[in-house]
Parts: structure tokens; sequence; C-alpha cells
């Protein structure tokens, strides 16, 4: 399949990101998943389910795997990325989600990785959701003057969708603060 055509679940794309960084195999991959810190933070997922993506995302050409003779241990397959696997993740990393009910998991694995990749990055991630939020903003408000005072439901739920689109809003400003102020800090420690 060319890029852009798959059809990835976020876990998917977490796959590619942990593999962009260096060869894994399976248990590996798992384990990284499995950390208290970092992206387990923000996804779990059963192993047997690990090996079953890895063999999707291979049989998709985003990964070759290689098998791996051990001395003291069975032979294990150690997957990396391929180009096209790359391309995928490099799209999604850098790209920010178009639903509200995205952020909490599939926008933090992308600013997660965007992080790895550069400041930049992950600084232009942050505004390109914060532009996309503004956008839902936009949307609400004209749902909310085009409803009447019978639709009380109606404007509870989307009072609440603006409530929370502007918390993001606010988290967005926290985040960009703590990337500035580690780049800052990198400046310093390094000399430049």
């Amino acid at each position: 399949m060319p890029p852009g055509k798959h059809t990835l679940q976020t876990i998917d794309t977490i796959l590619l990101g942990l593999l962009s960084r260096q060869r894994m195999h399976g248990y590996d991959l798992f384990k990284e998943l499995a950390r208290l810190e970092g992206i387990g933070m923000i996804w779990r997922i059963k192993q047997s389910l690990v090996y079953a993506i890895l063999d999707k995302l291979e049989r998709e050409g985003l990964l070759e795997g290689q098998r791996v003779q051990g001395e003291t241990r069975p032979d294990r397959k150690e997957y990396q990325l391929t180009p096209a696997g790359k391309e995928v993740f490099l799209q999604w990393a850098c790209h920010p989600v178009q639903h509200g009910r995205e952020m909490r998991q599939d926008f933090l694995a992308r600013l997660y990785f965007a992080r790895f990749i550069s400041h930049k990055t992950a600084l232009d991630l942050l505004e390109g959701q914060r532009s996309a939020c503004k956008h839902w903003l936009e949307d609400f408000d004209v749902a909310y003057s085009k409803m009447n005072n019978d639709q009380t439901f109606e404007k509870l739920v989307i009072q609440f969708r603006i409530q929370q689109t502007d918390a993001m809003l606010k988290w967005l400003d926290t985040c960009q603060k703590q990337l500035m102020q580690e780049k800052d800090d990198e400046q310093t420690n390094t000399g430049n």
C-alpha cells in the first residue's frame, strides 16, 4: 500500500514511533509500552496484541522484520521501519488531531514523539492543534447561536464542549511554555 493509504489506529502509529528510535523485537516494544512513565502513561495494550499489530504493519510494508539468532535464548524477530513506515509515522506525528475526543490519547502520543523529532516539530504541532481548537470553538459558537430556548440539553452539551476546548487551549499554552523553557535550558547547558 502506498503511504497515506493506511488506516492505522493510534496504537499502530505508536509502535512505528517506538521503532523510529531503534530496532526492537516485540517483547521490548511491549515492555516500553508497559512502563509507567513516558508513553505508558497514556496507552496500555496486551502483549498478544502487540505481536498482531506488528504482523499487520509488516504485511502493509511499514515494517520489516529480521530473525536474530539467540545464543542463550530462542531466535527473535527484530523490527525496523521501512521508508514508507517512516513517512507514515512522520505525517502522523506532525499533524494535529481533528476532534476533541482525540486529545486525551492520540494527541498526547503525537506530542510525545514530536518532542523526540525536534523542538520545532513539537512547537509546530502545538500551534497546529491550537489553530484546530480555535476552529472548533468557532463551530460551537455558531451551533449555539442557532439553538432556540427549548434546546436546553443541547445547549448544555455545546457549553460543555466550549469549556472543554477552552481548557485544551490553556493546556496547549502550558505545553508551549514548558517546551520553550526546555529549549532555553538546553541552550544554556550547551553554551549556545
